[in-house]
C-alpha cells in the first residue's frame, strides 16, 4: 500500500487553511506540512486545489436537481446556524475574556500583597541590624562600667588598707607621749570619721552606677524584644 505523496498532503493541508479562514499559500501550505516538498510540487497541489474548488462553486451555484423553495430553505438553516454558532462563540469568547480580566486582577493583587511583605521584612531586617548595632554599643558601655567600677572597688580597698596601716603604726608610736598620742589619736578618729564619710559617699556612687547598670540592661532587653513584637503587630494587620 502506497504512502500519501507530498502533492496530496500540499492539498489537503489548502483544506485546511481554507476551512482555517486562511487564504492558502505556498508558504503557509509548506508550514502546515512543516517545511517538507518542494516550492514547483506544493505550488502545482495548490493551482489544482484552485481548479477543484472553482468546480465546486460551480456546481453548488448550478443546484442541479434540488428545487428552488428547498435550495432557499437549506441555504436559510445553514446561514441560521453559521449565526447561532458566531453567537455562541462571542458569548464564550466574552466569559473567557472576563474570567482572564479577574484572574489578572487577582494575580495583581498577590503581586502588590507579595511586594508589600516584601518590604516589610527588608525594613525589619533594616531595624534588627540598626537594634544589634546599638544593642552592642550598650554592652560595650557596660563593659567599661564595670571595668571602672572593679578598679574603683580594687582602690578603695588598698586605701583603706593603707589607712589602717596608718593608724596601727601612729598607735604603736604613741606609747612615749600618751597625751601626744591621745591628740594624734583624736586626730585619726577625725580623720577615720572623714574617711568613713567618703566611704559612704563612694558606696552612694557605687549604688547608682549598679542602678543605670540595670536599667541599661532593661534596654537592651526591650530593644531585642521589640522587633518581634512588631513583626507579630504587622502579620496581625496583615491577616
Amino acid at each position: 500500500m502506497s504512502s500519501i505523496t507530498t502533492f496530496e498532503l500540499a492539498k489537503q493541508a489548502a483544506n485546511e487553511l481554507f476551512h482555517e479562514n486562511v487564504k492558502p499559500s505556498v508558504n503557509k501550505i509548506r508550514e502546515k506540512l512543516h517545511g517538507k516538498g518542494g516550492q514547483k510540487t506544493i505550488q502545482d497541489a495548490l493551482d489544482e486545489w484552485w481548479i477543484e474548488l472553482q468546480q465546486t462553486l460551480s456546481n453548488y451555484q448550478k443546484r442541479e436537481g434540488i428545487p428552488e423553495h428547498l435550495f432557499k430553505l437549506t441555504d436559510q438553516l445553514w446561514n441560521n446556524a453559521l449565526a447561532t454558532s458566531s453567537e455562541k462563540y462571542t458569548d464564550e469568547h466574552k466569559r473567557h475574556t472576563q474570567q482572564i480580566n479577574q484572574l489578572e486582577e487577582e494575580l495583581h493583587l498577590e503581586r502588590a500583597e507579595h511586594e508589600k511583605k516584601r518590604d516589610i521584612l527588608l525594613e525589619t531586617r533594616l531595624e534588627n541590624e540598626h537594634l544589634s548595632t546599638d544593642a552592642d554599643s550598650f554592652r560595650l558601655e557596660i563593659n567599661t562600667l564595670n571595668e571602672a567600677l572593679t578598679a574603683a572597688n580594687t582602690q578603695h580597698a588598698t586605701q583603706r588598707q593603707h589607712w589602717n596601716d596608718e593608724v596601727l603604726t601612729l598607735t604603736m608610736d604613741c606609747t612615749e607621749e600618751e597625751h601626744k598620742c591621745q591628740l594624734i589619736s583624736l586626730e585619726l578618729s577625725k580623720e577615720k570619721e572623714h574617711r568613713i564619710q567618703q566611704q559612704v559617699q563612694y558606696e552612694a556612687l557605687l549604688t547608682t552606677l549598679q542602678a543605670e547598670n540595670k536599667q541599661l540592661n532593661t534596654r537592651i532587653d526591650q530593644l531585642i524584644i521589640l522587633p518581634s513584637k512588631r513583626r507579630a503587630t504587622s502579620g496581625n494587620q496583615t491577616s
